[in-house]
């Protein structure tokens, strides 16, 4: 017969009862929760994955675009490229401002020879706007600005 069917159940059966069927819903809530996690696992790793594929892809067009700078080539500074094309050619560049004060002359100086070539003459505006070396004012000035070229060395 069946519980409840005018039989009694005695306590002790009645307690192993309750108990089995705690174990086994202990089980089933288990097992739901592992799968859960499970999948939660599964699709928090193809979300990496997909945010790790869209970031590279950005990082890379940046790069050939040239939105981000090279690592591998970096670009040097105007100052770095003079200072190469100076170590090269053992010849400097010296302006000399005119008695006006508004027009410059250009001379090469090449300091394995001693020659000292004229270029050409231009307002000093022009040599400063190349991004060339300001040029000073009076010949005090420019006594100044080598003082303080080698102050800057040390």
């Amino acid at each position: 017969m069946y519980p409840g069917a005018g039989t009694t159940i005695p306590d002790s059966a009645l307690s192993q009862m309750l108990a089995q069927r705690g174990r086994e819903e202990f089980a089933r809530r288990r097992k739901q929760t592992e799968a859960r996690l499970a999948r939660e696992r599964a699709r928090n790793t193809r979300l990496a994955l997909a945010c790790y594929v869209v970031l590279t892809a950005a990082l890379a067009g940046a790069y050939h675009f040239g939105w981000m700078p090279s690592i591998l080539s970096v670009r040097p500074s105007p100052e770095e490229t003079a200072n190469r094309q100076f170590g090269a050619t053992r010849t400097g560049q010296v302006l000399f401002t005119m008695p006006d004060g508004a027009f410059c002359r250009e001379a090469k100086f090449n300091n394995d020879t001693g020659e000292l070539r004229t270029g050409r003459t231009a307002r000093c505006e022009a040599f400063v706007a190349r991004g060339e070396a300001p040029v000073a004012a009076t010949p005090g000035d420019r006594v100044l600005s080598i003082r303080d070229s080698f102050a800057k060395r040390q």
